[in-house]
C-alpha cells in the first residue's frame, strides 16, 4: 500500500466542503488552491494586500477557510 500524501489528495479537496473555521497552514492552502507557497508569502508583504487574510499564531501562519473562500469570491473576474 502506498503512503497517501497531501499532494495526492488535494486534487479531490473542495475548499468549500471544509468547515469555515478550520485553520490551514501555508502548505495546505498552497496545495488546495494551487498557488505556490512563495506567492502566498509575497501576498503577506506590507503593501501587497493581494492574498487572503491570515493569522499569525506564534511563529505559524494560518488561513481560516472562510477568509480564503471570501478572497477567492472577491477575486472572481467576469468573462
Amino acid at each position: 500500500m502506498t503512503q497517501t500524501t497531501l499532494d495526492s489528495i488535494t486534487d479531490r479537496i473542495d475548499i468549500t466542503s471544509l468547515p469555515p473555521g478550520v485553520l490551514l497552514s501555508e502548505s495546505e492552502l498552497s496545495a488546495i488552491i494551487g498557488v505556490p507557497a512563495p506567492t502566498l508569502r509575497g501576498f503577506r508583504q506590507p503593501g501587497r494586500g493581494k492574498g487572503p487574510n491570515y493569522r499569525r499564531l506564534g511563529g505559524a501562519i494560518r488561513y481560516r477557510v472562510s477568509d480564503v473562500i471570501e478572497w477567492l469570491d472577491d477575486s472572481l473576474v467576469a468573462g
